[in-house]
């Protein structure tokens, strides 16, 4: 028997693409003779459009869909995922099409918090026939429980997080098949593969792409998938989102501050990776006292990446601002704070004049220490390595330039400073990023407590850091849109910022 896996590219809200999708995929499971087709979780109604559930006129387009492909059930039988409305509830079901014959054959039953919020829970589990092979479905988070099935279908939507590796059940022939597309700050890369019982992979389909897999129940071949670094797994899958983000929010070109740093560097490119980078602009905004390395380097970047980069220099308005409002020059913090909201200023205009994304570039591990600026370097449309430690961005960077020089090496080896004052380095108020990224991975992704992260660093150093991850809270709340590829990133943790606990 010939099973198509339909790994298909969704966009919330895209009723004509999704439909054209869907349609184009059975068709290329028809033409290759397969008996059954399987489509991801929620493929209707779209993963991650939640609150668009409650509208009536999102959820009678997305029905259209279904309407559309019911025909081709005369030629294939179609597996496939929706949200089912039921008198006022949501259920997250597949339904087997066959024959014009609709029927719910499974619904989600464990539900996770986030999808508590919209879904009620379903224990149906119906297992269905297929020239003699006996197939259960699960959806989403249930786990496999002993069944008569000869196949386990799982229809997903799974993110991509870094280091996480989806696996087959153990002791069954399995078929995952996974979202692809961009839902919120989530990242769904496909992956879907078939497995054998042994857990040895029959067929998958690409990551990133979308694609439609045939295979045979009867065969035993076995393929070795290709393995990717993790650099280049988020590499690419930091590209696919922002070129999905500028696809769904009609943005041709984007605009960033090229710092002559590594972080402005690793974002820029990934956003010319993405977009292409005739659509992206660098803006270099030396102050007096940034170096002349600083905005040399950030043309040499420029260059590298065939993408267009001017020089605007903050000194004249830090001045007037000093002299004429300030009157005097106080050297301080309030200062510092000035030329990042100076930059940004001249950012966002060029991001208003000429309608391009504006992408900031702070990292995880600056963001943690709050080491940013309020409604200055944090301003922008969406953050590409919002999720990324400071170590991560080194290591993609470093891979970036394997093959040759993209990223100047200049840039990767000096000490990172942020230029607002005299010879100012980083480490002048953060621990060695080694360290500090440790910390904060163990607390933050680990749940680690206080005492266990001490056995190997100093308790004084671990509770300063963790005291300043809690009180930089209010911080983070008013941060850009970004993207989430870790296990629990900034964005995940529920801080109230009403509370006097600091820790």
């Amino acid at each position: 028997m010939k099973i198509a896996l339909a790994q298909t590219h969704l966009t919330i809200g895209d009723f004509d693409n999704n439909k054209t999708n869907v349609i184009n995929q059975i068709k290329l499971a028809i033409n290759a003779h397969a008996h059954l087709v399987i489509f991801p979780e929620q493929t209707i109604t779209v993963y991650g459009a939640n609150d668009l559930l409650y509208s009536q006129e999102y959820y009678e387009q997305s029905s259209k869909i279904l309407d559309e492909i019911i025909p081709y059930s005369e030629q294939i039988t179609i597996l496939i995922g929706t949200v089912q409305k039921l008198d006022k509830d949501f259920y997250n079901s597949a339904l087997l099409i066959e024959n014009r014959k609709i029927t719910t054959i499974s619904s989600e039953e464990n539900l996770s918090y986030e999808k508590q919020r919209y879904f009620k829970p379903q224990s149906t589990k119906q297992i269905f026939e297929q020239d003699g092979i006996k197939f259960l479905t699960l959806l989403g988070d249930d786990e496999y429980k002993e069944e008569k099935a000869d196949w386990v279908i799982k229809l997903s939507s799974t993110p991509f997080i870094k280091n996480r590796e989806t696996k087959p059940i153990n002791g069954k022939k399995t078929i995952f098949l996974n979202h692809l597309g961009l839902a919120q700050h989530s990242i769904f890369d496909g992956g879907s593969f078939a497995a054998n019982e042994n857990g040895k992979i029959l067929a998958y389909a690409k990551r990133l792409t979308q694609e439609l897999v045939i295979i045979d129940t009867s065969a035993s071949e076995i393929l070795i998938k290709l393995q990717i670094s993790i650099e280049e797994e988020i590499f690419n899958s930091l590209s696919f989102a922002f070129k999905e983000f500028c696809r769904i929010n009609k943005f041709e070109k984007a605009v960033i501050g090229l710092s002559g740093g590594i972080d402005s560097a690793l974002t820029a490119v990934i956003m010319c990776n993405a977009i292409g980078p005739q659509n992206v602009l660098g803006i270099t905004m030396p102050s007096k006292y940034s170096t002349e390395g600083s905005w040399k380097d950030s043309y040499e970047l420029a260059k590298n990446l065939n993408m267009e980069c001017k020089t605007i220099p903050i000194k004249p308005l830090f001045d007037t601002f000093i002299n004429e409002i300030q009157g005097k020059s106080y050297c301080d913090l309030a200062e510092e704070n000035l030329q990042a909201r100076l930059r940004a200023n001249i950012l966002m205009s060029y991001s208003n004049r000429e309608n391009r994304i504006l992408v900031s570039t702070g990292n995880k591990s600056e963001a943690a220490m709050g080491y940013c600026t309020l409604y200055g370097d944090t301003c922008g449309g969406i953050n590409l390595i919002a999720d990324l430690y400071k170590q991560e961005v080194y290591a993609i960077s470093r891979w970036i330039n394997k093959d040759k020089e993209v990223i100047p090496t200049n840039i990767i080896t000096k000490a990172p400073s942020a230029e607002l004052r005299p010879n100012q380095k980083d480490q002048d108020t953060l621990p060695d990023y080694e360290i500090l990224d440790e910390i904060l991975f163990r607390y933050i992704e680990c749940g680690e407590s206080i005492e266990k992260i001490s056995e190997k660093f100093d308790k004084n150093l671990v509770k300063d850091i963790i005291r300043k991850l809690n009180i930089m809270e209010f911080k983070r709340n008013q941060f850009t849109y970004s993207l989430k590829i870790s296990k629990k990133s900034l964005l995940d943790r529920n801080i109230p910022l009403t509370t006097m606990f600091k820790g």
